[in-house]
């Protein structure tokens, strides 16, 4: 008899499989509520900055860097910065900004000091040198660094460009 008052006693401790599952602590459904999700063009703008040669990362992560276009910017923004250099790319994120002023979180630098596409020496005293995508082919004075004509589409404008300047100025 006490075998059979030992099973009664264990089924009153043991839940039954079906009541067990009904017991069990149930995983939180969480689901986003549809005003929360909406098109990026609504939320934020993209911007892309083609910043000057010689402009360097930390430039670019001052605050005052951006007051002339600050009044433009809000909070979550994304601003793709390219230089004219070609030497690298850089994605940020604004944190937050007023009006001559934005604080930027850098999200990814791509360095691209490798890919830069440069020309080769024209002559001695001058050189035909890509400088980005605003100033394009440009024939360089080399003695000074100073750009004598910009904005050719191709390297080999640039070079027509300096053969005729030395026919013509230079008298070579």
């Amino acid at each position: 008899m006490s075998e059979v008052a030992d099973k009664a006693k264990a089924a009153k401790t043991q839940p039954s499989p079906e009541l067990g599952a009904a017991l069990a602590p149930k995983k939180r459904a969480v689901v986003v509520d549809p005003q929360r999700m909406q098109n990026a063009e609504y939320l934020r703008r993209d911007w892309v900055c083609t910043a000057e040669e010689g402009t360097v990362v930390e430039d670019l992560l001052d605050p005052g860097y951006w007051s002339h276009v600050a009044g433009q910017l809000t909070m979550y923004d994304r601003i793709e910065v390219r230089i004219d250099s070609g030497e690298f790319l850089l994605e940020l994120l604004v944190k937050s900004c007023g009006r001559n002023w934005a604080q930027v979180a850098l999200l990814h630098h791509h360095d691209l000091t490798g890919k830069v596409v440069t020309g080769e020496a024209a002559t001695d005293e001058f050189d035909a040198a890509f400088k980005g995508p605003l100033r394009k082919w440009c024939v360089i004075r080399k003695a000074d660094n100073v750009a004598l004509n910009e904005k050719m589409e191709t390297k080999a404008q640039a070079l027509e460009w300096l053969s005729s300047y030395e026919r013509t100025i230079l008298e070579r």
